[in-house]
């Protein structure tokens, strides 16, 4: 969990270097907008995101944990581009060495 809490402080930070550590070299991005595995291609489309800005994450529920210290899930909406808005379910899973293998946003 702590993983998950240092991605998203440093991806709303617009830290690129420090998310890049947070992720297993063939960590996997799936979301509604892009889909990305390995880090080269997810660094691509993460920095290209952080260039046009963040999405506006609200009501946000609690962390649900579906595998003791590896996968993580919460639902939010989220509003896009000014005028898109959805509900999403975010799962992360986590290997055990502390690194982001999967990241997942799906609407629901």
């Amino acid at each position: 969990m702590n993983s998950i809490n240092a991605f998203i402080k440093a991806k709303k930070a617009k830290d690129l270097n420090a998310t890049m550590d947070l992720l297993a070299d063939d960590a996997v991005f799936i979301t509604p907008r892009w889909e990305a595995s390995g880090k080269s291609d997810i660094k691509k489309k993460i920095k290209a995101q952080m260039a046009e800005g963040e999405p506006e994450f609200s009501e946000e529920s609690a962390w649900e944990e579906l595998k003791p210290g590896r996968k993580y899930t919460r639902t939010m909406k989220v509003k896009l581009l000014l005028i898109i808005r959805m509900k999403v379910r975010q799962t992360f899973t986590v290997r055990e060495n502390g690194k982001i293998k999967k990241v997942c946003m799906k609407k629901v």
